[in-house]
């Protein structure tokens, strides 16, 4: 189902206005590299919108930023197997949408500190 036009200029719009308020963010923050930063993984919701619980998360870091305390984003490269948000509940065998994820992280974080985590084969716990 292919959205409207008027649908893809309003998320057209929002996802411009996150860019452009990352990049404020940005521009006015100060961080103190005397403080240890604090750290934020999320992974609720960046598969193309933006979850309630994601939005605080990203205001939080916001603020954070804003009063000085480094802030440094862990975020997800095709990096979670399975991923719980993607999954097709139709059948499970489909790939993520990492690329969707992936686009919309880079739009959040314009200009944040960002460490990218890509998928890693590990032994099964315990040996």
């Amino acid at each position: 189902m292919r959205m409207r036009l008027p649908q893809r200029l309003a998320a057209w719009r929002g996802r411009w206005q996150a860019v452009r308020l990352a990049r404020q963010i940005a521009r006015h923050a100060r961080p103190d590299s005397g403080r240890k930063p604090v750290v934020f993984f999320n992974a609720t919701a960046r598969l193309g919108g933006l979850s309630q619980n994601a939005a605080f998360a990203l205001l939080t870091a916001w603020g954070l930023r804003l009063s000085g305390l480094p802030v440094v984003h862990f975020v997800c490269q095709a990096g979670m197997s399975p991923c719980v948000l993607g999954t097709d509940r139709q059948d499970h065998h489909n790939p993520p949408p990492c690329k969707a994820c992936i686009r919309q992280s880079h739009r959040l974080y314009t200009r944040a500190d960002m460490h990218w985590f890509q998928f890693t084969s590990t032994p099964p716990w315990p040996p």
